[in-house]
């Protein structure tokens, strides 16, 4: 999951109906099969309040997985100078979602 829903078309850069995200997550939750949901955390393009509103977004799910950034294994030269969340401000995070999600992962 990338963004809010109402942050998606502008990290996306893409004009998109939201709807189909929240769509997709829909069908994920109630198909009972094991699932992850991962968002890469870009320091620019997201906040620690719009982690939390996709958290929000995809309640119900067993495994949320919040990915720090990695510049050098970017295909776009523009990331290059992108960042991640500081290591506390993840780990802040994480004990957040941890009272929404049954296992919350840093990778």
């Amino acid at each position: 999951i990338k963004a809010p829903r109402d942050k998606y078309s502008q990290v996306v850069k893409v004009q998109m109906d939201a709807g189909v995200i929240a769509q997709s997550v829909r069908l994920v939750l109630e198909s009972k099969i094991p699932q992850e949901f991962r968002t890469t955390v870009v320091k620019s393009m997201l906040t620690p309040k719009d982690i939390l509103t996709i958290a929000k977004e995809i309640a119900g799910a067993r495994r949320y997985v919040l990915q720090r950034f990695q510049s050098a294994q970017t295909l776009e030269p523009e990331f290059a100078v992108e960042q991640s969340f500081p290591e506390e401000e993840l780990l802040k995070l994480k004990k957040q979602l941890e009272k929404i999600f049954p296992l919350v992962v840093i990778r």
